[in-house]
C-alpha cells in the first residue's frame, strides 16, 4: 500500500466518513439521478474506515480494493471542492484544499485520471 503520513490518513478518513455519512439515509433516486452516488457508496467507506485502524483485516481486504475506494471518494470530493469553490468567497482556502486533495489522488494512483 502506498505510505500515507499522518494528515493524509486524516484527510482519507474525513472525506470517508463524510461519504459514508451522505450515503446513509440517501433517497434512492440519487442513485440513478446523482453522479456522486453509487449503490454500496455506505459499505464501501465503512469497509475503507475500518481497514484504516485494522491491518490484518487490510490484508484480508486487499490493499488494491481499499486503495480503488479512497481514489473514488478523493475523485469526488475534489469535484464537490470544484463546485464549492466556484460558489464560494473562500476561494483560496478551497483551493489550498483542491490542491492538497490532488497530491493525495496522484499518490495513490500515480497513472490515472
Amino acid at each position: 500500500m502506498v505510505k500515507l503520513n499522518k494528515n493524509e490518513l486524516e484527510l482519507i478518513t474525513q472525506v470517508l466518513k463524510r461519504a459514508e455519512s451522505i450515503s446513509r439515509d440517501v433517497n434512492p433516486e440519487s442513485f440513478i439521478y446523482s453522479d456522486d452516488m453509487y449503490i454500496g457508496r455506505n459499505d464501501s467507506c465503512r469497509t475503507a474506515l475500518y481497514a484504516i485502524d485494522n491491518k490484518e483485516f487490510l490484508e484480508d481486504f486487499g490493499e488494491e480494493e481499499f486503495e480503488e475506494i479512497v481514489w473514488d471518494e478523493l475523485k469526488l470530493y475534489e469535484d464537490y471542492l470544484y463546485e464549492k469553490q466556484a460558489n464560494s468567497e473562500e476561494s483560496e482556502e478551497i483551493s489550498e484544499k483542491i490542491t492538497e486533495v490532488k497530491k493525495l489522488i496522484k499518490k495513490i494512483k500515480p497513472y490515472e485520471e
